[in-house]
């Protein structure tokens, strides 16, 4: 079987910035998008709502997704 590769798009490399300037979490404690090694199932939850709420209404959410795709963000 040959070895599965990941898709990423050739873009600007303008693009891998410009878009940040628009983004809703341009201000947030970016804490809020990645987990911590200790953090209780509890806590979790609570901070993934308040990220989606974040999120919710983003005018650059496509392009904060296939960055995150592109540069292998887990």
């Amino acid at each position: 079987m040959p070895p599965r590769t990941t898709y990423r798009p050739q873009l600007p490399a303008t693009w891998f910035w410009d878009w940040q300037l628009r983004a809703r979490c341009r201000s947030t404690d970016l804490d809020v998008f990645f987990p911590r090694n200790d953090e209780a199932r509890g806590d979790r939850l609570r901070r993934e709502q308040v990220a989606k709420q974040i999120c919710l209404d983003c005018p650059v959410q496509r392009d904060c997704r296939d960055y995150a795709i592109a540069s292998g963000e887990a």
